[in-house]
Parts: structure tokens; C-alpha cells; sequence
């Protein structure tokens, strides 16, 4: 008797369901079984927003690293692999710029990576996932003089549907510091200056700022009191405000041992005649975090804001010993560690500028384990941590007037992403 032969069918609405709920780097692969598929998964904003938002709810968005090297040009690694420390987690990128031993990480958000390209001149929202590229069309400081680029930052607004970048400058006029905030609304597509801005804090170098309760948070000036203050831009506002940060007994003895201008001190750039060092960054998940380095005693302590904008909520979670823990006993953390990757059961990733690696210490029942991770290129030039998604900036109309261009790399590349040559269990 003959078999019949039955032809299955998966509802549309079905097939959707499923899809919402695979990794984004499975959907990547996916999208060439057809063209219906890479039109949904790569190019249906609203499949990839609800794709990201699921993720988020429950808690499978894939944690990145991404890597700027001075010969390997990309790389990104994944921070949360068993395997952290050999090749499994790592992907070479194929890079959409010129210049890729020349980038600055600028911040990310929901996947998207703010990026420069030597000065700010060529900026860039890229999606190391899918190759998405945005190119931004700055036009300028008002500034004519010397300038010294600084406090820059990129986030999203929820009420708004919309992303803002924030840059600024300074420029030297006798003993003061004059300095420019502009920001950018992707929605609007125009710049506008920050009016009123605070008073300018001179830091040196880039200060990329903590995204969290989508404002952006630096650490400031001492306030009259000597108490550790933390500058805060609220996006949707567009307004700078203050909150304090939480006391460390070891800072609170130090404090009192400051000159008669300590209020001038940039705890983030301290020098190492003192013998504190605070910095601020976000732990997994958007809680606003600090971190304590003690020369003497060589440990860095973290702490948590546990509800946003409450000062009395600040909790001390954690501490590792540089040392023992980190490995690290000759270590100057001021100028050699930065973290990139924190979360509140005690993992932490750090990249070590000193010894051109990185390193991850977790806690595993009560046992502290330390990994490290030597990226390919010879030199680590820049970090910055993403979640993996499929989010892009298409939604967003008229993206080419301005000077804007934005840049879809998935047909180019075998997997659908910006990845070449990935190593395996990438």
C-alpha cells in the first residue's frame, strides 16, 4: 500500500513565535535560507525589536566583548563562555572602516556600538552582529581654538523611541576651561548645544559615560562637603543634574588627609600619591556601580545603587584582592586595569593595558577563579562590552539627509553578520 505523503505546514504566526525565541546568532545563519526569512529577521525592525525585548525579559541576551587591536583589527569575545581564556569564544570581525586600529568606543546600547574614527569628525552607530552601519554627519564644535575632546556618551529613550549620542569639548582660555556639549537625536536627525551646561571638569583623555536608567553618569568635582559627587545627563531631558555617591570607609579616612583644594581632585585620574581610586560603570542588567581601588591594601570593592536615584540604596556587594585574585601583585590599577563587565553575583572582566591581556574572575561556590584572555593583535587598543542583536536604525526615516548614510553589510558576509574567518564555538 503506498505511503501518502503529507505536506507540513507551519503557520506563519507559529514559525514567528519560534524565531522570537533563538539566539540572535542563530538568526543571523537563518537568514539566507530565504528571502522572506532575511527580509524578516534582518530587515523587519519590529521583528528585531521584539526579538530584543524578549531576550531581555528572559534573560538569554548573549554578552560581548568587542576588541580593537593594532593588527588584528576586531574581535569579539564572548564574556560569559566556560571556555573564557582559549579561542572557542572569540569571532574576527570584518571591520566597515578605514582605519580600524585608529577607533574609539564612544559607548553601546541594545547591540549598537558608538564609534570614531580618530577625532569627531567620522562618527558611527554600528552593529557588530548584523554589520549594520550608520554613519553620523558631525558638523562641528562652534569652537574655533584649540580643542581637547572629553565627556561623550550614547543611549536610548524609551518614550521617545529614539537614540541620542552626547559629545563634548573643551577649550583653554587662560586658567579656565571653557566646555561645549552637543547632542545628537537620531529621531530628529539634528544637533543641538546643551545650554547651561555644568561647570567644565577638566579630565584627560576620553570619559565614556555609564549608561544606566537611560542617563549618562560621570564622576565629578568633590562638593563643598568633600563628598564624591556624580554628574548625571538625563536624555530625554537633555539636562544635567547631580547625585552622590555612596561612602567607603578607606576613602572617608583618606578625604580628611586632602589639600585645602581637594574639591579639584579627579578621583578618576588620582595620582598615585593617593591612595584611592574610584570608578564608575554599570553592572549587567542597568544598575549604576562603583568600584574602589586601595593602594595599601590592594583590593578593589564594589557597590550597587539598588533603586536609582536613592542615595541610602547604595549596597556593598563584593571585593577581590589585586593580588591574589586578579594575579595582578604588581600591578598599578590606576593606569593599567579598567573594567568592562561587571555583575552582581561577583563576575567582573578587566582589561589589564600593562600586560595586553584580559581577565575574568567569578565566584564559584565561594571559590574565586580567574581566567585570561590574550586577544590575537599585539596591542589592545580599544574595549568596549555589547549584547548581540538584531537591531538597526532603518525605522528611522529620512536617515540619508543631513549627511547621514547608513550601511546594511549582512549580504556581504557568509553568516549574514560582520564576521570572517570565525574561530569555532563562536
Amino acid at each position: 500500500m503506498p505511503v501518502k505523503k503529507f505536506k507540513q505546514h507551519i503557520p506563519e504566526e507559529m514559525t514567528l513565535r519560534i524565531l522570537h525565541r533563538l539566539p540572535a546568532k542563530s538568526l543571523i545563519r537563518f537568514s539566507c535560507v530565504s528571502k522572506q526569512w532575511l527580509s524578516t529577521i534582518i530587515r523587519d525592525p519590529e521583528f528585531a525589536k521584539y526579538h530584543y525585548k524578549l531576550a531581555r525579559e528572559q534573560q538569554t541576551l548573549s554578552h560581548r566583548l568587542l576588541v580593537s587591536t593594532q593588527t588584528s583589527g576586531l574581535e569579539s569575545i564572548d564574556l560569559e563562555t566556560r571556555s573564557f581564556g582559549d579561542n572557542s569564544g572569540v569571532r574576527r570581525l570584518i571591520s566597515p572602516f578605514n582605519e580600524p586600529g585608529h577607533l574609539r568606543f564612544l559607548g553601546s546600547c541594545n547591540g549598537l556600538v558608538f564609534v570614531c574614527q580618530g577625532s569627531y569628525e567620522n562618527m558611527s552607530i554600528w552593529n557588530p552582529s548584523t554589520g549594520f552601519l550608520h554613519n553620523l554627519h558631525f558638523p562641528g564644535f562652534l569652537s574655533q581654538g584649540e580643542l581637547t575632546f572629553s565627556n561623550h556618551g550614547f543611549g536610548y529613550v524609551s518614550a521617545t523611541d529614539d537614540y541620542k549620542v552626547l559629545v563634548a569639548c573643551y577649550e583653554r582660555e587662560g586658567d579656565e576651561a571653557i566646555g561645549e556639549y552637543l547632542v545628537y537625536s537620531l529621531r530628529a536627525n539634528a544637533w543641538a548645544a546643551i545650554e547651561d551646561p555644568p561647570p567644565y571638569y577638566l579630565k584627560t583623555g576620553y570619559t565614556q559615560g555609564a549608561l544606566s536608567n537611560e542617563a549618562l553618569h560621570w564622576l565629578d568635582l568633590l562638593d563643598e562637603q568633600h563628598r564624591q559627587r556624580i554628574l548625571v545627563f538625563d536624555l530625554a531631558k537633555e539636562e544635567f543634574w547631580y547625585m552622590l555617591a555612596p561612602t567607603f570607609d578607606e576613602a572617608d579616612e583618606e578625604v580628611g588627609e586632602l589639600e585645602e583644594d581637594a574639591e579639584l581632585a579627579d578621583l578618576e585620574m588620582m595620582d598615585m600619591d593617593q591612595r584611592y581610586w574610584i570608578h564608575i560603570g554599570v553592572f549587567l542588567g542597568g544598575s549604576l556601580c562603583l568600584w574602589l581601588w586601595t593602594a595599601d591594601k590592594m583590593y578593589i570593592e564594589f557597590c550597587v545603587m539598588k533603586e536609582y536615584g536613592v542615595h541610602e540604596s547604595w549596597t556593598k556587594l563584593f571585593k577581590y584582592s589585586v593580588a591574589d585574585d586578579l594575579g595582578l601583585p604588581d600591578i598599578n590599577p590606576l593606569r593599567g586595569l579598567k573594567t568592562v563587565f561587571h555583575t552582581e553575583s561577583g563576575t567582573v572582566v578587566a582589561i589589564c593595558y600593562d600586560k595586553n591581556e584580559l581577565i575574568r574572575i567569578e565566584k564559584l561556590e565561594n571559590i574565586v577563579v580567574t581566567s585570561r584572555q590574550y586577544p590575537a593583535g599585539d596591542v589592545l587598543e580599544e574595549v568596549v562590552q555589547y549584547d548581540e542583536s538584531l537591531l538597526s536604525l532603518i525605522e528611522y526615516e529620512n536617515p540619508t539627509q543631513g549627511g547621514n548614510e547608513e550601511r546594511d553589510s549582512t549580504q556581504n558576509n557568509e553568516e549574514g553578520a560582520s564576521t570572517k574567518n570565525n574561530k569555532e564555538g563562536a
